[in-house]
């Protein structure tokens, strides 16, 4: 979608607050947006965290390899989401283009 669409427009609104002031502290890497990659991590870790506490989870000596997993299920949990949103971004443009041909 272009940057002045009003779909851009609203969830760039949304995310600015957190997003600004994440750019200023961590560089983007390899044209990659890792400020923002990072957060949604962080999103998603406290997620889980939430998740555990709900279901009565006790921290027992074992607190770091608890730590470890949850992170490595934010980071599945994050990857998950890119393919959901470059699957539905594909799906759109193919839909697009078949409306723009008449199909």
């Amino acid at each position: 979608a272009p940057y002045r669409n009003p779909l851009a427009d609203f969830v760039n609104a949304l995310t600015d607050f957190m997003v600004r002031p994440a750019r200023r502290l961590i560089p983007g890497l390899w044209g990659a947006d890792l400020p923002t990659l990072l957060l949604a991590w962080l999103m998603q870790l406290l997620e889980w965290l939430a998740i555990l506490q709900i279901r009565g989870f006790r921290w027992n000596h074992d607190v770091g390899i608890a730590i470890a997993a949850l992170s490595a299920l934010a980071v599945i949990a994050v990857v998950k989401m890119l393919v959901y949103i470059v699957l539905f971004a594909t799906l759109l443009q193919v839909a697009g283009r078949a409306g723009r041909a008449g199909l």
